[in-house]
């Protein structure tokens, strides 16, 4: 491995270590950080009271005030960002009991080499909402913590081989790239789309009604790049964690 292949897999593997967790888990996280500290500014913003200050020179007085009342606006807003990611705690992390099975959980129970390929992957698709070929539906049965390493199959496909029963990523010095791209692009574009979002609030107190749109429009534009861009990361990093299972 030359010097700036070792440099690229070793800056992914840093960003692994943090952004490593499911990518609803950081959406969520996201949403409640962002919408609390919206209420929580807002909070202290809107304790500051009236303020006034007289100087005094030469016979000339100047009076300075400073008022401040609460900030409506922010507090909404965090508030729906709060509610958005509880509902989505709850839809992606509260089980929901069921206690019928699937037909692919039982065909895995009966013994998955029974049956064909179409039986295979026709229930497969049924469970998991994708197709893959059969070859890693029964690698990965194989592993531990089958479940999951599906869900990371189905994000890394585009970037993962299979050859002698071992999960190999196609072009790693491509996939270290895309990594570390897309990282950068998640934490510009996130920063930048909080800007906006202050320009949206101060528009808002200023009765610019050309700016709301306009920033608004801006907002949802960085938030999706942004989104996409830890989508693009999501994909890298379930693909090196398929390839380093044995």
């Amino acid at each position: 491995m030359g010097f700036w292949n070792q440099i690229l897999d070793s800056l992914a593997k840093k960003f692994d270590s943090v952004l490593n967790r499911p990518f609803e888990n950081k959406f969520t996280w996201s949403l409640f950080t962002l919408g609390s500290l919206l209420i929580t500014s807002s909070m202290v913003y809107s304790y500051t009271a009236d303020v006034k200050a007289e100087l005094k020179n030469n016979g000339i007085s100047f009076i300075f005030n400073f008022a401040s009342g609460p900030e409506i606006i922010p507090t909404i807003i965090g508030s729906l960002l709060i509610g958005f990611s509880i509902a989505i705690f709850w839809k992606t992390k509260i089980p929901k009991t069921n206690n019928t099975r699937s037909d692919f959980h039982k065909l895995v129970e009966k013994g998955i080499d029974s049956f064909s390929d179409y039986e295979i992957q026709k229930s497969f698709k049924a469970e998991f909402n994708y197709l893959a070929p059969v070859t890693a539906i029964k690698l990965i049965l194989k592993l531990e913590d089958s479940l999951s390493k599906f869900f990371d199959y189905k994000k890394a496909r585009s970037h993962i081989d299979i050859s002698n029963d071992i999960f190999s990523i196609k072009k790693p010095k491509k996939l270290n790239l895309i990594s570390v791209i897309s990282t950068f692009f998640y934490f510009i574009f996130a920063f930048l789309a909080m800007a906006s979002l202050q320009l949206i609030i101060w528009s808002i107190k200023t009765n610019n009604s050309s700016g709301i749109l306009t920033f608004s429009v801006l907002f949802c534009c960085l938030t999706a790049v942004s989104i996409t861009s830890l989508n693009t990361y999501s994909e890298t990093a379930a693909a090196r964690r398929l390839s380093n299972t044995v």
